[in-house]
C-alpha cells in the first residue's frame, strides 16, 4: 500500500469533496501530479507522524530541567501539537513555494531561450518543432519541463497547439512565460510573424534583465550592511561588552558559547540562503549527453527487451570505462574541465594527514592543538581545488571577454558576402585569444570536411565550462542550418552577451567596496581581539592584590582566548565564501579568501594571542585604576 493509499484511508473522510481551490492551482504551477484533497490527506499524515519527534523534544527538555511527571506529561502534548501544527502549514505551503522557485528558473532561462526559439523559426521550424527541440535541451534549465507539457498535450492527448499554448499559459509558474504565450497564441491566430515577435522579445527581455538587476544589486547592498552590523561586528561587540561586565560581575558563560557557536555560524548560513532566494541567478551550463543524429530525429523509439536493455549497459559501461580512461591519460585537462576531480586527491591526503596528526603537532602553543590539525587539514584539502578553480575561472574569463571580438569578426564577414565556412576562416585569422585556438580547430575542421554546423557543434561542446560561449554557439549553429545569411541572429546574440557582459561587470564594481568592507571588518575583527586579549584580560596586579571594581575573578581567560579564537575561525571560513556570492554569484570564488583568513587568523591567535601570560601591574598603576573606577 502506497503512501498516498494510507493517507486518503486515514484522513480521507476529512478532506473529500473539499474545495481547495488555492492549493489546487498551486499544485498544477508546481507540476505535481497530485489532487488537493489527496495532498491534503496525505500532509495529515506526515503532520501525524512528526508528533513523535514533539514528544522526545518534550521529553529530553522535561528532563534536563528535571520537571516532574505531569509537568513532563504538558510539556510533551505541547510540543507534539506544536510539531503537528508547524510541518502541517509546511507541507501547504510547500508547492507554492516550489512554485514559485520554477518560475524563477523559467525567468532566468526565458532570455536565452527567447534567442533560441528566433534562431529555430529563422530555420521554418513550426511551433510544434520548437517546443520539442527546447524538451530534449538540458541547458534551458526549467523551460524543457514546461515545453514537455506542451509536447504532452499535443503528441499524447491529441490537442491542437494553439489549445496547448493557451492550456501551458494558464499552468506555468512564470508570470513573465505567461505573458509570452499568451501574446504568441494571439500573433498565430491572426497569422503574424512569429519570427519578429521572437526577435522584439529578445531585446524586451534584455532591458528587463537590466531593471531586475538594479533592483537585485540594492538588495545586496542592503544584506552586506546588515551582514557586516550583525553577523561580523556584533558578535565581538557584544563578546567584548559581556566582558567588560565580567570585569564587575561574574559572567554567563552560557552567552558566550552561544554567540560563538550558534550566531555567527547559524546567522553566516542564513545569509547565504537569504541571498540565494533574492538571487534570480544564472543558467548554468549543462554538458550535452548523446543526442540522436539529424537524420534519425523523427524515427519513432520503441521499448527495447532485455537484450537490448543489456546491450546498452554494456555500451554505458564501455563508455564509462572510456572517460576514465581519458582523465587519467591527460588528469590536467579532466581538472581543467571539472576542479572539483582534484579533491579526490586532496581530501584523501587531507585526511591521512588529520589521522597521522591528530593534536597538531605543527602549533606553536599547546593550546592551538586540539583545532591546528584541523585547520592545516581544510587547508591541504583546499588548496589545490582553489588553484584550479581559479585557473579554470581565468580561462573562462578570457573566453567570454573573447566573445564579442568573435561574434563582431563573424558578423562582419558574413554581412560581406561571405559563407560561413569562409566567415570562419577570416576569423581564424584573428586574434581572440583563448578562442583562437577553438576557432582555428573549427577551420580545421571545416577544411577537412566536416559542414559548418557540425563544426559549430564540436566547437559548442569543447567550450561548454564557458555557458555564454556555448549557448552563442547553439544559436548560431540552429540559424546557420536554415540559411546562410545569419547576421541578423548575430546581431541579437552579440547584444545578448554584450548585456551580460555588462550587468556582470556593473554587479561586480557595485559589490567590490562591500567585499573589500566585510574582508577590513574582520580585520578589525581579529586586531580587536588581539589586544582586549593580550592587553586588557592579561592585566593582573602584583602579588594577587585587587584593585576596587576591577577583578578578573569572574572570567576564565584561557575560555575567553578560546571562545575568541574560535568565533574568528569560524567567521574566517564564511566571509570569504559570502562576499564572493554577492559578488560573483559563487561563493567558490571566495575560497581563497576563507584559506587566507583562516590562516591568518590560526598564525595570530597560535603565535601571539594564546601564549601571551598575565602582566603584573605595579603599585601606582593599581592606584590609578583604583581611583578611575
Amino acid at each position: 500500500m502506497s503512501t498516498q493509499s494510507l493517507a486518503a484511508g486515514l484522513f480521507g473522510r476529512f478532506t473529500r469533496g473539499k474545495r481547495y481551490g488555492a492549493l489546487q492551482e498551486s499544485l498544477r504551477r508546481a507540476r505535481m501530479a497530485a489532487s488537493a484533497d489527496a495532498y491534503v490527506a496525505t500532509s495529515m499524515l506526515y503532520s501525524c507522524l512528526t508528533s513523535f519527534a514533539g514528544v522526545m523534544v518534550g521529553f529530553l527538555l522535561a528532563f534536563i530541567l528535571e520537571l516532574s511527571f505531569p509537568y513532563m506529561l504538558v510539556l510533551m502534548v505541547l510540543f507534539a501539537a506544536l510539531f503537528v501544527f508547524l510541518s502541517y502549514q509546511l507541507l501547504l505551503l510547500y508547492p507554492s513555494m516550489s512554485a514559485s522557485e520554477k518560475a524563477r528558473k523559467v525567468d532566468i532561462a526565458l532570455p536565452y531561450t527567447a534567442s533560441f526559439m528566433y534562431a529555430l523559426s529563422r530555420s521554418g521550424a513550426t511551433i510544434t518543432d520548437i517546443f520539442r527541440e527546447l524538451s530534449t535541451r538540458r541547458d534551458v534549465g526549467e523551460l524543457a519541463a514546461e515545453a514537455k507539457v506542451f509536447l504532452r498535450d499535443v503528441e499524447y492527448l491529441g490537442r491542437d497547439p494553439l489549445t496547448a499554448l493557451r492550456n501551458l499559459s494558464r499552468s506555468t509558474p512564470s508570470e513573465r512565460f505567461k505573458n509570452f504565450l499568451e501574446v504568441m497564441v494571439s500573433i498565430i491566430e491572426t497569422g503574424g510573424d512569429t519570427t519578429n515577435y521572437f526577435a522584439t522579445k529578445c531585446s524586451e527581455y534584455q532591458a528587463q534583465v537590466r531593471e531586475d538587476q538594479k533592483k537585485y544589486i540594492s538588495t545586496l547592498e542592503f544584506m552586506a550592511e546588515f551582514y557586516v552590523i550583525m553577523v561580523v561586528f556584533a558578535p565581538l561587540l557584544f563578546l567584548t561588552i559581556f566582558i567588560l561586565m565580567g570585569m564587575l560581575e561574574t559572567i554567563a558563560e552560557a552567552l558566550l558559547y552561544v554567540i560563538a557557536y550558534i550566531w555567527i555560524p547559524f546567522g553566516s548560513i542564513g545569509f547565504v540562503v537569504a541571498i540565494s532566494a533574492a538571487s534570480k541567478g544564472r543558467l548554468k551550463r549543462v554538458p550535452l549527453g548523446f543526442r540522436r543524429p539529424e537524420a534519425f530525429r523523427d524515427v519513432a523509439v520503441v521499448r527495447g527487451d532485455e537484450r537490448d536493455r543489456a546491450m546498452l549497459r554494456r555500451i554505458l559501461k564501455s563508455a564509462s570505462a572510456i572517460g576514465l580512461k581519458a582523465a587519467l591519460k591527460n588528469p590536467a585537462r579532466a581538472i581543467r574541465e571539472n576542479p572539483s576531480y582534484i579533491l579526490l586527491v586532496s581530501v584523501p591526503v587531507a585526511m591521512v594527514f588529520f589521522i597521522v596528526n591528530p593534536l597538531g603537532g605543527w602549533s606553536w602553543y599547546s593550546g592551538a592543538e586540539p583545532i591546528s590539525s584541523s585547520v592545516f587539514a581544510a587547508t591541504i584539502a583546499l588548496l589545490p581545488y582553489i588553484v584550479a578553480f581559479e585557473l579554470r575561472s581565468r580561462w573562462v574569463k578570457q573566453t567570454e571577454d573573447a566573445l564579442p571580438d568573435f561574434l563582431k569578426s563573424l558578423e562582419s564577414a558574413i554581412k560581406s558576402g561571405l559563407t560561413l565556412s569562409r566567415s570562419v576562416a577570416v576569423t581564424a585569422t584573428t586574434e581572440l585569444g583563448p578562442l583562437s585556438d577553438e576557432v582555428r580547430r573549427m577551420d580545421r575542421s571545416i577544411k577537412w570536411g566536416t559542414s559548418s554546423t557540425e563544426a559549430l557543434g564540436e566547437f559548442e561542446r569543447r567550450t561548454g565550462a564557458s555557458p555564454e560561449v556555448s549557448r552563442s554557439a547553439t544559436v548560431i549553429r540552429k540559424a546557420a542550418e536554415a540559411e546562410s545569411d545569419i547576421s541578423d541572429v548575430l546581431k541579437i546574440v552579440s547584444s545578448d552577451v554584450d548585456t551580460v557582459r555588462s550587468l556582470r561587470k556593473e554587479r561586480r564594481s557595485a559589490m567590490f567596496i562591500y567585499k573589500i568592507i566585510i574582508i577590513l571588518t574582520f580585520g578589525v575583527s581579529l586586531i580587536t581581539a588581539y589586544f582586549i586579549v593580550t592587553s586588557f584580560l592579561s592585566i593582573q596586579p602584583v602579588g594577587g592584590a585587587e584593585v576596587p571594581g576591577f577583578t578578573t575573578g569572574g572570567i576564565d581567560i584561557g575560555l575567553v582566548k578560546e571562545l575568541f579564537f574560535h568565533a574568528l575561525l569560524l567567521q574566517a571560513l564564511f566571509v570569504g565564501a559570502l562576499a564572493s556570492q554577492m559578488g560573483e554569484d559563487d561563493p567558490r570564488a571566495g575560497l581563497k579568501y576563507s584559506v587566507a583568513l583562516l590562516l591568518l587568523t590560526y598564525v595570530v591567535f597560535a603565535r601571539w594571542v594564546l601564549p601571551a601570560l598575565p602582566q603584573p601591574i605595579q603599585a601606582e598603576e593599581m592606584a590609578m585604576a583604583a581611583a578611575f573606577f
